[in-house]
């Protein structure tokens, strides 16, 4: 299709009316032969043809015309000169045009100049200023392509000016032109979407990208220290073409700000997109692979005093097979020699360094035929896990990493080794922490738990590690209020009913937090009913996951009995007491203990005596809560102080 010629002609009335102030001109208005209206040429030898619009097939930039210099074969070396009619200059003008060349073996000159006293470069050569030489040096096989060129005109604005195009030969190339444009500056358009990331593979770069601007192909790309000025002198940056770009050479595990603008032009840019902020990665752990795996300490005391601290910052996937929960893509790995056929293994204080996740997974292989051929002997979701069946002098190695996929957990972390310890004297059922009072409030750390071959599934399909336990008989219809809150591992909470560990009956459980979270539950109790409270990890998979946690107890209308477990000739009196309430037993009282409302324990002694003497005259009027054991038996009452 034919282009549209468009020509912007705005006269000042204190210019001549061929002083025009914007103009396109493509030559499809002008004849073949001839050169623009207005336009003048001159020619240094008269069998040198000169410019002149042509029109051959194929060979224009827009439409069908262009203007050019072909090489004729002239006599002595011809200098040629086209110039354009005059045009004024506006405010942020500049000049744009395309050109292309067709070099021999031969070349002499082709080149654009600007004047703004006098339109004749002949009569006045000093008038006239080079603004660019087009030679086969600078642009090799441009006959392949048209090349825009442009000028800024700022210094130029409120005057005439002369565009002039020049060439010298004889015989020696092709010189075309076409599109020349003179006006205000095109708007530069800003790029978008600058995205700035870390390399995993090379930790001192960062990858660029951003969605360009049509009809722009260049841009500049700056880059530094957060808050530095990208207009400022000095600072790194690179040209780049496309919509992407790496930056090299930077200091690992460092932030950077990165901006990118439009160049439109060499004096035409848009303004900053950005900043875009990214951290170089960092070198990956030492113990990054299986054959570097850091040696752990095992603890056969059942303690935690050896650790081996522990990073997954930066780590990448290893090539052992992905065989374990979660997403192994950013293991380290340690290892050690079992001291015991169960050892229980540990991730304590675990710390986010790289994002909030905390959610860690690992493996423990059999190593006793190295890195290349471990064999899985278990994976645990849970920081915590008891293993057994191992063999007393073999080793083992760790897999330690994010649980969930993509960068996962980056984490440090500790990693305790140790032979399981001694199981909580309330492990078994049988064996439950008798609860007398109300309010009543126990730190116990149920380390060491078993699950007692999933001894307990009427509350919950899944959960089987039955952990510790816990038993009260009340006195009186009404509601009870448990609250368990654990350090750092995650609880079930399931209470039962029934006259023995032979006959529980679920009657309610709760596992609605995460790891740390609290567990409540308020349960409707009955007279003289046995109640069990189990307190265990909410995932049966392995024993002794469990840890130390926080036991509360209350009640607004319940008081609590230990029908079943009365002491034999247990007298106190008198109740209310005024000063002195009196304790007798038939045999000595081993622990005594006072509480008040609160489940404060106010006052204790071990007795070791059948008759025994509490003075209360100096504590305040209200109910306070007495505990004693004799022989094994535990029983409590309530003293009113008047």
């Amino acid at each position: 299709m034919k282009k549209i010629t468009l020509l912007f002609v705005l006269i000042l009335s204190y210019f001549a009316p061929e002083f025009i102030h914007a103009q396109v001109q493509d030559f499809e208005n002008t004849a073949v032969g001839n050169i623009p209206t207005g336009w003048a040429k001159y020619q240094s030898q008269t069998d040198d043809p000169g410019f002149s619009v042509s029109d051959q097939t194929g060979i224009a930039h827009s439409g069908t015309h262009f203007m050019a210099h072909f090489a004729t074969d002239i006599a002595t070396e011809s200098t040629s000169w086209v110039v354009s009619s005059g045009f004024y200059v506006g405010n942020a003008y500049e000049m744009s045009f395309f050109w292309r060349g067709k070099w021999s073996f031969s070349y002499n000159f082709s080149g654009v100049y600007i004047s703004t006293t006098s339109g004749d470069p002949v009569a006045n050569p000093n008038d006239f200023t080079l603004l660019e030489e087009f030679s086969p040096s600078n642009y090799p096989d441009t006959w392949l392509q048209w090349n825009e060129a442009s000028y800024d005109l700022s210094q130029y604005q409120g005057q005439v000016v002369y565009v002039a195009f020049k060439y010298v030969g004889d015989n020696a190339h092709d010189f075309y032109i076409d599109d020349v444009n003179v006006g205000p500056m095109p708007y530069c358009n800003v790029p978008t979407n600058l995205e700035v990331a870390g390399n995993t593979n090379d930790h001192t770069t960062l990858d660029v990208t951003w969605t360009p601007v049509v009809g722009v192909n260049n841009y500049e790309i700056v880059w530094g220290a957060p808050g530095f000025d990208p207009n400022a002198s000095g600072v790194s940056s690179a040209q780049v073409t496309g919509s992407s770009y790496t930056i090299t050479g930077l200091q690992e595990s460092t932030t950077y700000e990165v901006y990118i603008r439009s160049l439109c032009s060499s004096y035409n840019m848009s303004s900053w997109e950005g900043p875009g902020i990214a951290t170089t990665a960092g070198p990956p752990p030492a113990n990054d692979e299986c054959d570097a795996a850091y040696q752990v300490i095992v603890n056969t005391d059942g303690s935690c005093t050896h650790v081996t601290h522990g990073s997954t910052a930066y780590a990448t996937t290893s090539p052992q097979p992905d065989d374990v929960t979660g997403t192994p893509d950013n293991d380290v790995w340690f290892t050690f020699i079992a001291a015991n056929d169960t050892e229980k293994i540990s991730l304590l204080n675990v710390t986010a360094v790289v994002g909030s996740s905390t959610d860690m997974g690992m493996g423990l292989y059999d190593g006793s035929a190295g890195c290349s051929a471990l064999t899985l002997v278990q994976d645990s979701d849970p920081n915590s896990m008891n293993v057994s069946g191992l063999t007393v002098g073999n080793v083992y190695y760790l897999r330690v990493y994010g649980w969930s996929s993509g960068p996962g957990a980056q984490t440090e972390f500790d990693v305790c080794v140790k032979n399981p310890p001694t199981p909580p004297a309330n492990d078994l059922c049988d064996n439950a922490s008798e609860i007398v009072n109300l309010p009543y409030s126990i730190t116990e750390n149920a380390e060491g738990a078993t699950n007692n071959n999933g001894f307990i599934t009427v509350c919950s399909n899944y959960s089987m590690n039955d952990g510790v336990w816990f038993s009260f008989v009340p006195m009186n219809d009404g509601t009870v209020d448990i609250t368990v809150t654990p350090n750092n591992w995650d609880p079930e909470l399931q209470v039962y009913s029934g006259t023995d560990c032979s006959s529980l009956s679920c009657v309610d459980h709760v596992d609605s937090g995460f790891n740390g979270d609290a567990e409540s539950l308020s349960v409707n109790v009955t007279t003289a009913t046995r109640y069990w409270i189990n307190i265990g990890h909410y995932s049966g998979y392995t024993d002794g996951q469990e840890g130390v946690f926080d036991l509360l107890l209350t009640s607004n209308n319940v008081t609590l009995t230990t029908s079943e477990n009365e002491i034999k000739g247990l007298k106190y009196y008198p109740n209310p007491v005024n000063n002195i309430l009196n304790i007798s037993a038939e045999n000595n009282i081993h622990s005594l203990q006072i509480m008040d409302l609160s489940g404060k324990t106010i006052y204790s002694d071990v007795p070791e005596k059948n008759h025994y003497s509490v003075d209360f005259s100096s504590w305040k009027k209200g109910m306070y809560f007495v505990r004693l054991e004799v022989d094994n038996t535990s029983s409590a009452f309530k003293i009113i102080k008047k």
